[in-house]
């Protein structure tokens, strides 16, 4: 899943830089392409951070529920819970 990730923050960072009018040539950026950098810095962040609160907000588990899912992992793997 990392791979993955890192295959579409790559992706991701190239379009960005595309869209905004990136020039690697030149030495100092157009105000466009510097205020899109800034937009893309702020915008993509954001986005994605309500992205991961509205998955979250749909993971019902409660503290009763992670107790019962870590004594069952334990059972598994033989080992005795922590007091």
């Amino acid at each position: 899943m990392a791979k993955f990730g890192f295959a579409v923050a790559g992706l991701t960072s190239g379009l960005i830089l595309k869209l905004v009018g990136f020039d690697q040539d030149i030495a100092v950026q157009t105000p466009k392409a510097l205020a899109g950098l800034r937009l893309a810095y702020i915008l993509v962040p954001i986005t994605g951070t309500l992205i991961a609160m509205a998955v979250m907000t749909r993971y019902d588990i409660s503290e009763q529920r992670a107790h019962d899912i870590r004594l069952e992992l334990e059972a598994r793997r033989g080992t005795r819970p922590v007091a």
